[in-house]
């Protein structure tokens, strides 16, 4: 039992000419919107949500008699592309254990929206993820190293991609533990993040727009606003088994993927 962030890919794929108004959306395989049972001393808290797709501004809506109510409930519009905070940086929702979220996106003709949501576990069962704050690791830092990882997301929108860090380049130093502060892209996708031992294998994801403010230290920014471990921490003896994990609005899509990582002492 332990920490835990898990990022669910919802996808509307919209066969029409014309858009579609906000429409229930469906999630990648192996996703769910029901909220994961933890403990009574336990929490879960909805941190982010990102959303890309054509024709901005797109729309995307949460649902839940366990949230403030069950007819507009949490619903966002942007004309970012993707999105990176819709939800403010110091505020959370707080979740229930089992609720049944339910989504809805529109979309624009003949295309999809893709959205992620972030949900953050104070205490997961079976899972047990290394996650420090920025205090935790700051005067442990070494070196900061960019790992580039080139990567293609799937050839079906609205299902994950996951590309093994070592895809690029093979530079970290064994031995060491190297913390995520954040990344950076060459075009913008849906969302980029993590997904490994190091993560109880479940995705810790952030937007994936090409501005950097923000994103850089995305983990970091997390961190320090809520107080909590946001921060992804991983052993270099395990790259082979730790993915960059992405996901677009459109098939097939590339970008060069930079994770900004810390080595720590």
């Amino acid at each position: 039992m332990g920490l835990a962030i898990d990022t669910v890919l919802l996808d509307v794929h919209n066969t029409l000419t014309t858009a579609v108004g906000l429409t229930a959306a469906t999630t990648a395989v192996g996703d769910s919107l029901a909220v994961r049972n933890f403990g009574d001393n336990a929490s879960a808290s909805l941190e982010n949500v990102f959303v890309q797709g054509a024709s901005a501004p797109r729309r995307v809506r949460l649902l839940s008699p366990r949230l403030h109510d069950n007819v507009t409930g949490i619903s966002f519009q942007s004309a970012e592309n993707p999105t990176e905070f819709l939800i403010a940086r110091d505020i959370s929702q707080q979740l229930y254990a089992a609720d049944q979220l339910v989504a809805q996106l529109d979309a624009a003709g003949s295309s999809d929206t893709v959205a992620g949501v972030s949900i953050y576990y104070t205490d997961l069962p079976g899972v047990a993820a290394n996650l420090k704050t920025w205090d935790q690791i700051a005067n442990r830092i070494i070196d900061i190293k960019p790992v580039e990882v080139d990567v293609t997301t799937n050839a079906t929108i609205g299902a994950w991609q996951d590309t093994v860090i070592t895809t690029t380049e093979n530079q970290l130093k064994a031995n060491y533990d190297y913390a995520l502060l954040g990344m950076e892209t060459s075009a913008a996708l849906l969302c980029q993040g993590i997904k490994g031992p190091a993560t109880g294998n479940l995705r810790i994801c952030m937007p994936a727009a090409s501005p950097t403010l923000r994103l850089t230290d995305y983990f970091i920014f997390q961190s320090q606003a809520s107080g909590k471990p946001w921060i992804p921490v991983f052993a270099a003896n395990d790259r082979a088994a730790t993915f960059v994990s992405t996901a677009a609005n459109t098939a097939s899509a590339t970008a060069n993927v930079y994770m900004i990582l810390a080595r720590l002492g």
